[in-house]
């Protein structure tokens, strides 16, 4: 299997909990968010590529705010991209 990578925009507050999975600091409903987001990159892994936020719509959460642009590395289970027909 290949290892697949997309370019997202996340907003700050989140990045703790993908990173480190440390949830202190949001909701209920954004880790709940979270969660399900993250859900959908099996075996994942997350690069931080700005070292300052911009003004974006996060992935996450649909909403605008100060995002990072990060690349999410991860595995899919069932794709059926020409690469992974291989």
């Amino acid at each position: 299997m290949i290892r697949h990578t997309q370019r997202h925009q996340i907003a700050g507050h989140y990045l703790s909990a993908l990173i480190n999975g440390d949830f202190t600091g949001i909701t209920e409903t954004e880790a709940a968010e979270v969660e399900q987001y993250w859900k959908t990159y099996p075996d994942q892994t997350l690069d931080v590529l700005a070292d300052y936020p911009e003004f974006a719509q996060c992935d996450v959460s649909g909403w605008v705010s100060e995002c990072y642009e990060v690349e999410i590395h991860y595995y899919p289970t069932d794709c059926t991209c020409r690469k992974c027909r291989r």
